[in-house]
């Protein structure tokens, strides 16, 4: 059992979105793109290498930011994000 707190991106989309979603991969040179076995029509752009979310995700919505609610939660993870790269948080904190 790992005590290890960390955080992934992810976007999804329908399938006929498929193309999109590797191209955004391949822009940012990370990630892997995953289809559900329980969502045959949705496929998902996730990236689980911290680093690549800190040095690859949060400039590029910097630059280009999500114009809708999910703006909030982009905010909201980026203050994670910047907790869990300075070490902020503790076992004892949770």
């Amino acid at each position: 059992v790992s005590n290890r707190i960390g955080i992934y991106f992810s976007i999804s989309q329908h399938t006929r979105d498929l193309d999109l979603l590797k191209k955004l991969a391949i822009y940012l040179n990370c990630g892997v793109l995953e289809t559900p076995k329980t969502r045959l029509n949705q496929s998902t752009f996730i990236v689980y290498r911290f680093n690549d979310v800190v040095k690859k995700i949060l400039p590029f919505f910097g630059k280009y930011p999500l114009e809708s609610n999910k703006q909030f939660d982009y905010k909201d993870f980026i203050k994670l994000a910047d907790i869990l790269e300075n070490k902020k948080i503790s076992e004892n904190s949770i």
